[in-house]
């Protein structure tokens, strides 16, 4: 073929391929995403305005980040500014390789995670769409459409929202079961790699043990229905397993310092058994966290432990009475015993809508809690990494994940079933999404600039009231340099315990010094990094949470205390040393994460 043959055949192979995205795909991918957009509209016209409670706990995690990176230039291994001084990059809740990272480094820590979490909603509109066209589903293009806006906008990410942002990653849980459909193709193992990274990267925490339970399920429900039809043969047993083997590895190998640090730190500072105590919703509520409005047209429950955010999975009246139909079709059929009345749904029947169908039942299980020793939720609890979790109603996530599949792979009355999905859509957009939500309720900080001086703060019981205390708010706070004595982490539960000690008078001192005991300076400071001089005798006491990843003049004190409790003084005993030079470097990080001091 000559150059001048070769440019045309390459020429009409681009024009074709134009033609064809801007006729097919290129109109749904914009629409689509629109939508997700305008669903989540608030968050794009709030800016730096924040909300108060958990969101403003995420937002100090990256902001942390930020200025550690940006302002220090060091590797963001610890965070000063929260709870008298915690972990960084191995709070599960962190993600340092994530989509939210290189947001907040462009965007700000407030504004970055909210155009993140609308990155992982349109992630997770496409694909459910994705998934919904796969041959195991064979939904049409408005029914995919229909089934991915009931993904976005379900009671479940409403309720939950951003304020709980790592579950975000939620969002994902479609493409993981469109990858595994596709798990023969050539590169289906790094898709699955570059999946479980994303999640593993952005957090260890609800998601990362909701999804991979989901998978693991599912999969064994898959199997069962493979092996009655006879097709679980040696060979495709051996394939699966390979692949799986192949992306488990190399997900293992890119993450096992993300896992072992996030373990680590979990393992070591368990929950107080307290915050662990929970009483079941019980059936008639989970039934009713999925299919009434409440809070919308219907009041909320009396007598719930926690607000209903945890417990609406609501899919709206439209897929509800979807389900209704279809159950009373199903029951129609086995009750005059006539087989073809069934027959449309179960001949299609096949791994994925058994694997769906299992999963399903399995969440409602776990959800309803706690009800003896041999209930599922008691049982998930025993499991390491599970041991932590609480509020049984959150399974109920991969039940309607489950119930939208279901919806989506069901062929008799299209139309009709189209219209009620429809209709479910237009709810949940009309009562969770932009038309309800102005952005009112987001708050404004003033803003300062970063001050070189590191000071500390007691910020009492007022967590939730910063709109007239700004230094109340954890972010705001790690903004202007000044760190929380008084706090609450999320992982670790510091609240309660902060409460026993004696740092900063009882906690009754607004503001406190680093020194406590007033016999050294510091000469230099540093999330990472301090330098001390000291200017009296005895023992140096700072007020910082020991951990067993400080360095002090070459040496690890506190290399045996593997619980970080803020209950016990960061103590440098008594010597003759006039300089100390303290380095947050676990033994485990290798030596290009510590550094010379360079002032």
């Amino acid at each position: 073929m000559t150059t001048k043959k070769r440019r045309a055949s390459i020429g009409r192979l681009f024009f074709q391929a134009k033609r064809y995205v801007l006729t097919h795909r290129l109109p749904i991918i914009v629409g689509g995403s629109l939508f997700v957009s305008l669903f989540l509209w608030q968050y794009l016209t709030t800016g730096s305005r924040i909300l108060e409670g958990d969101f403003d706990y995420y937002s100090q995690l990256y902001e942390a980040f930020r200025i550690s990176v940006l302002k220090f230039h060091q590797f963001p291994l610890w965070n000063p500014w929260m709870s008298g001084g915690i972990p960084l990059l191995a709070n599960p809740q962190f993600g340092l390789l994530s989509i939210q990272a290189l947001l907040v480094v462009v965007f700000g820590a407030v504004y970055g995670l909210k155009l993140a979490y609308i990155c992982y909603a349109i992630a997770g509109f496409w694909g459910m769409y994705a998934l919904c066209r796969q041959p195991a589903v064979q939904a049409g293009k408005l029914r995919s459409l229909l089934v991915a806006g009931l993904w976005v906008c379900n009671g479940f990410f409403a309720g939950h929202s951003i304020s709980h942002f790592t579950f975000s990653s939620f969002f994902l849980l479609p493409w993981l079961f469109y990858i595994l459909m596709r798990w023969r193709q050539k590169n289906a193992w790094l898709q699955l790699v570059l999946l479980e990274a994303i999640i593993i990267f952005s957090s260890v925490h609800y998601a990362f043990l909701v999804i991979n339970f989901a998978f693991v399920v599912s999969l064994a429900f898959m199997a069962i229905v493979t092996a009655l039809r006879g097709s679980l043969t040696k060979k495709l047993v051996s394939s699966f397993a390979a692949f799986l083997l192949k992306a488990g590895a190399v997900t293992i190998t890119l993450s096992a310092y993300r896992l072992y640090f996030a373990f680590d730190y979990t393992m070591h500072n368990p929950r107080p058994e307290a915050l662990l105590l929970e009483s079941r919703p019980g059936i008639l509520t989970v039934f009713k966290a999925i299919f009434l409005p409440i809070g919308t047209l219907l009041d909320v429950p009396s007598g719930t432990q926690w607000g209903w955010g945890e417990y609406s999975m609501y899919i709206g009246l439209g897929a509800a009475v979807t389900c209704v139909i279809i159950i009373l079709y199903l029951l129609r059929g086995l009750i005059t015993r006539k087989r073809s009345a069934i027959k449309h749904y179960f001949d299609q029947v096949n791994p994925l809508t058994a694997g769906m169908l299992g999963l399903g039942l399995t969440g409602f299980a776990l959800a309803i809690g706690d009800f003896g020793p041999f209930s599922p939720y008691h049982i998930l609890r025993e499991l390491p990494g599970f041991s932590d979790t609480r509020v049984s109603a959150r399974w109920l996530s991969v039940t309607i994940f489950s119930i939208f599949v279901l919806l989506a792979a069901w062929k008799p009355w299209r139309k009709a079933i189209n219209v009620l999905l429809a209709a479910a859509v237009l709810e949940l957009f009309v009562s969770f999404g932009s038309p309800r939500l102005s952005g009112t309720n987001f708050i404004s900080l003033p803003a300062k600039p970063f001050p070189a001086a590191y000071q500390t703060y007691d910020n009492s019981l007022h967590h939730d009231d910063f709109a007239d205390s700004p230094l109340h708010s954890y972010y705001y706070s790690t903004s202007v340099n000044t760190g929380q004595v008084y706090s609450d982490d999320s992982i670790i539960n510091t609240l309660n315990k902060v409460l026993n000690t004696t740092k900063c008078g009882a906690n009754t001192n607004p503001k406190c010094g680093l020194v406590l005991s007033n016999n050294a300076t510091v000469t230099y400071w540093s999330p990472n990094k301090l330098a001390l001089k000291r200017t009296g005798p005895g023992a140096i006491t700072l007020n910082m949470n020991t951990e067993k990843g400080w360095r002090i003049n070459g040496s690890y004190p506190f290399a045996g205390q593997s619980q970080l409790n803020p209950a016990i003084n960061f103590t440098i005993p008594g010597s003759d040393t006039a300089t100390y030079e303290l380095i947050y470097a676990p033994k485990a990080s290798p030596s290009w994460l510590t550094w010379k001091l360079s002032k």
